[in-house]
């Protein structure tokens, strides 16, 4: 489909290949699932974080080296596909379907996090506090290659365009100093002043949708997130000393 699939309708050839197989072998297809993108912008943001937990668990400077470039990779597709490093936050609309439309149509506000069963908007808390941790993590990995005298290949990936080629350049300050940025914007734009509690996805339109999610305001506060404010304002929502009307 032209331009991955973006802009298309419809779907107007399918091709199967399968590689070399041995004669007489035969395929049954029980169905092809054609309506979603299911990727989740997470598992690169946990890539990232994964090894810096590995690393400084392990010591293993091996380990570090090699997967150094691939760290770099995950981080130019967080910062340029997902537009983090421009908006502060991460953008999942780069995903096919993954708008934020509001409503219940086919292939659009696909999920993009553990919440898989409600639609979703092209912004969410997961996806932000995933990339918020990764940009931590890849500072102490960048820290941690300089100190050792790790050089590798320098990286580069494909741009969002599908033609440009973008090349790794971020230093740790400057990680650190996104990571600074992405949190404020975690802090402001999540928050909804109405329910005093952190909302868990923004749709399309900019409406920010809060349901009482327990998990994402508890897994903010745990990573330290929300300011002192916020924090009181959601601890006593849930230990019950604050009710929110409509819950």
């Amino acid at each position: 489909m032209p331009n991955g699939g973006r802009g298309s309708t419809r779907i107007r050839q399918l091709r199967l290949a399968f590689g070399a197989l041995p004669e007489g072998t035969r395929i049954a297809i029980n169905y092809v699932r054609t309506a979603y993108d299911t990727r989740y912008s997470n598992n690169g943001s946990i890539l990232i974080d994964a090894t810096w937990r590995a690393y400084a668990w392990s010591g293993d400077v091996s380990f570090l080296r090699a997967q150094l470039p691939r760290a770099r990779r995950a981080m130019l597709f967080l910062n340029e596909h997902l537009r983090g490093r421009k908006q502060g936050l991460i953008d999942n609309s780069w995903f096919v379907g993954h708008d934020g439309e509001e409503g219940m149509h086919p292939g659009h506000s696909v999920p993009t996090a553990y919440w898989d069963l409600m639609p979703q908007g092209r912004y969410d808390v997961d996806a932000c506090l995933a990339y918020w941790q990764a940009l931590g993590a890849m500072a102490h990995l960048e820290r941690s290659a300089t100190r050792l005298g790790i050089r590798v290949e320098p990286v580069s990936v494909v741009g969002p365009d599908g033609q440009s080629n973008l090349a790794y350049s971020c230093t740790a300050a400057e990680l650190e100093a996104l990571a600074q940025r992405v949190r404020a914007r975690i802090e402001e734009v999540f928050w909804n002043p109405d329910t005093g509690r952190f909302g868990r996805s923004i749709d399309a339109a900019g409406h920010l949708k809060d349901c009482g999610f327990l998990h994402a305001n508890l897994m903010l506060l745990a990573c330290g997130l929300g300011t002192e404010a916020q924090r009181h304002s959601i601890l006593s929502w849930v230990d019950g000393s604050r009710l929110v009307p409509g819950d």
